[in-house]
């Protein structure tokens, strides 16, 4: 009996849930990163970072070394390759 009434509680959910995302207004703050984007030329790779108006465009790089934990909850993250760098933006959201 319980799972005639499940399926139609939980696609009502999923979708009372993703048409509330769909509403929500894209963040524009100045800092804020608006897209991140890759590319490759040769045996380089290239990370392009696009944000608005950045208050303070200053940013800081250093050598990262395995293992690699996903922010916020900490879990371990695969990722290719040997020789790694983290970048820090300050003043961006």
């Amino acid at each position: 009996m319980t799972d005639k009434f499940s399926f139609p509680a939980v696609a009502f959910g999923s979708l009372s849930f993703f048409v509330g995302v769909g509403l929500c207004s894209p963040c524009t703050d100045p800092g804020s990163i608006k897209k991140v984007s890759k590319t490759r030329s040769g045996s380089f790779e290239y990370v392009v970072f696009d944000y608005f108006k950045p208050p303070d465009p200053a940013y800081s790089g250093d050598t990262a070394h395995r293992p690699f934990a996903q922010d916020g909850r900490g879990d371990p993250v695969f990722v290719k390759g040997n020789r790694f760098k983290s970048v820090t933006f300050r003043f961006v959201i």
